[in-house]
């Protein structure tokens, strides 16, 4: 006889926790998302990647083994300035909104902008795992 499918034996809580190891700092659970909130989450992260890679068409074509060291700084300054501070900006403030929105505000903008740049790429690729390719960056069963 096959096993019971049992939810909360496969599907294991969102939770995060922002703080240092002596437990303060923000935490929580993301509630379950609704399907509005996941397809808004994916047109988000979709627009920001057509944004992204617009901004350096062009640059695949680059042979970096025959650029002088001056023209590899000028490439690279290209790629890390693409767009511009008010672009990048903004792009940032919209991932923002698309993490804290997708997760009910739990945790919300405030949190996120606590936990610094390093720390909000790291849950984005939580929440990209988690919810747009589980299967290619990790499972969100327990088994």
């Amino acid at each position: 006889m096959a096993k019971a499918f049992v939810l909360r034996e496969e599907v294991e809580d969102l939770t995060w926790d922002f703080g240092p190891e002596d437990g303060s700092g923000p935490k929580g659970v993301v509630p379950e998302p609704s399907s509005d909130q996941i397809r808004a989450f994916r047109r988000a992260i979709g627009e920001w990647m057509q944004v992204v890679l617009g901004s350096v068409a062009g640059m695949a074509e680059v042979d970096a083994t025959k650029l002088t060291p001056q023209a590899m700084m000028d490439t690279l300054s290209k790629f890390l300035n693409a767009g511009g501070d008010e672009k990048a900006e903004k792009l940032d403030d919209e991932l923002m909104h698309a993490m804290a929105d997708l997760c009910s505000d739990k945790p919300s903008i405030a949190d996120l902008g606590l936990i610094g740049y390093r720390g909000q790429q790291a849950f984005l690729g939580w929440l990209m795992g988690t919810f747009l390719v589980p299967e290619a960056l990790r499972s969100v069963t327990k088994n």
